[in-house]
């Protein structure tokens, strides 16, 4: 019973997240440009896999107790994998079109994109979730010792912040409806996830 209570408590925020996804869709595909719906659909989809990757990283106690640590590792790791290719999937998309829409090549386009300020958390955000995923990647499969890539990922910790900015700002329709219950209950998470962390380095 109390494994149950813990794996409801765990997945609860993440589950509303993506219930109040679900419930946006149509708002998502509600313009013609199939291609930019998509593109910002895996961007929305990422935002409530950045509390659950932090959460299972931190070894939350709700985490451990409702799946057991090995389980947590495994679906940390499978996430870790899943949400690289979203966010691949969300730039990659969108340097599709503006290449299209401006006669570039697709450097070009990517180097055209408009620096905004929120564009630029963006990239950030980005760069830095790659250097988090790298360096877990290489350090996990043996490549780089634990005093390099341990602190490499902690990237994540300056990307997560960057990126639900730039969601907020730079997001189509982010602040309406379900779209913006979406981000409020992804970030929500994340500080409660930071914020536990915090604490527990404080006690240690």
């Amino acid at each position: 019973m109390r494994r149950l209570r813990a794996a409801i408590l765990f997945l609860a925020p993440v589950g509303l997240a993506y219930a109040a996804l679900a419930l946006a869709l149509p708002l998502v595909f509600a313009g013609e440009d199939r291609v930019r719906s998509v593109a910002n659909l895996a961007a929305l989809a990422t935002l409530p896999c950045i509390p659950l990757l932090f959460l299972l990283g931190v070894r939350s106690p709700l985490a451990v107790q409702a799946l057991g640590l090995p389980r947590a590792f495994r679906i940390h790791k499978a996430l870790g994998l899943a949400f690289p290719a979203l966010l691949t999937l969300h730039a990659g998309l969108h340097v599709y079109r503006f290449a299209k829409a401006m006669g570039l090549s697709y450097p070009l386009a990517a180097l055209a994109v408009p620096n905004t300020w929120e564009m630029v958390l963006g990239k950030a955000a980005l760069a830095l979730f790659f250097v988090a995923w790298g360096a877990a990647w290489l350090g996990t499969s043996g490549r780089l010792p634990r005093r390099i890539w341990r602190p490499a990922h902690l990237a994540a910790y300056l990307a997560a912040p960057a990126a639900f900015v730039h969601a907020l700002f730079r997001g189509e329709d982010m602040t309406r409806g379900w779209l913006f219950a979406v981000w409020v209950v992804a970030a929500a998470t994340w500080l409660m996830a930071v914020g536990w962390r915090a604490m527990r380095s404080r006690s240690a």
